[in-house]
């Protein structure tokens, strides 16, 4: 798969010195030669903030929004990455925590699954953590503020927000608007099937879709067909009000409540982007 098709992973750990052996330059190798390429060889790539004159603090919080998967490294107890651990569980599932193996697992997390690592055992770590990623990509119980609070429909709507920043970025970035759709499909492939999608429709006509087949053939008055709405399209709703986000009923998706977030954006002609994130009811919200 090319690099750019692959899923990101946001790494929130330490980086400057926790301990006399843990300095600012064993995190920058750990990171380098330990987390990178653990992550690579399980498909993703690995990223972390840096510093920047602008609002680190809103840069970190849009990253840990929008990012597939988040690594939090817990070793030495930084209070940053258990600040933005916590940022992590109540916007998205989806989060992976490791610490050394002398480490002292924090008590209110010690359920949601910690992988431990020892010294710097590359081989074995990447397929520990391969496991970690398989089970957290299946959107599994990793976060105590969606199991307690139950907030799997507020993570479904996090999760259509990020989708469609980053589909917008993308489509943005080209000057070649057809070479930009066939990016977005790239990446749309590496997302999880049943749980989110990106939609765009151009004069009226749906040019990319999940499902490739109903491309430029959907009829645009049954798109987003809403049952809490007496089946009524959301489409026009979306053209008149340019951006914004709804929750609904899809028609003939029983037991499943989609959010979706979407914005108009100028390219090549007027250019509705929707992304969708899934939530299925299996059990009583409550």
């Amino acid at each position: 798969m090319a690099e750019s098709y692959m899923k990101k992973c946001f790494v929130i750990m330490p980086f400057s010195q926790t301990t006399p052996a843990h300095n600012e330059a064993y995190w920058f190798q750990f990171f380098e030669n330990f987390i990178k390429p653990a992550l690579h060889e399980n498909g993703y790539i690995a990223e972390k903030s840096v510093a920047a004159p602008n609002n680190i603090t809103k840069q970190i919080v849009r990253e840990l929004a929008m990012a597939d998967l988040v690594l939090a490294v817990l070793t030495d107890g930084k209070p940053n990455v258990f600040y933005e651990l916590g940022v992590r569980h109540s916007l998205r599932q989806g989060t992976i925590m490791i610490l050394e193996e002398e480490g002292q697992r924090p008590f209110d997390i010690s359920n949601y699954g910690i992988l431990s690592y020892r010294g710097q055992d590359l081989p074995k770590f990447t397929a520990d953590l391969g496991h970690y990623i398989k089970v957290a990509e299946k959107m599994s119980e990793d976060s105590p503020v969606a199991d307690f609070l139950n907030q799997r429909i507020t993570v479904s709507v996090n999760l259509a927000l990020g989708r469609l920043r980053q589909s917008v970025q993308i489509l943005r970035g080209k000057e070649d608007f057809n070479a930009a759709l066939e990016d977005l499909r790239g990446i749309q492939h590496t997302w999880t099937i049943d749980r989110e999608q990106v939609n765009v429709v151009v004069d009226g006509q749906l040019v990319l879709h999940a499902d490739s087949s109903l491309e430029r053939a959907f009829p645009t008055e049954k798109l987003w067909q809403d049952e809490m709405s007496d089946n009524k399209s959301l489409y026009p709703m979306m053209q008149e009000r340019l951006w914004g986000f709804r929750i609904a009923q899809i028609k003939d998706k029983k037991g499943r409540l989609t959010a979706l977030a979407f914005e108009t954006i100028d390219r090549p002609a007027r250019c509705l982007v929707v992304a969708e994130a899934h939530y299925h009811q299996e059990s009583r919200p409550y």
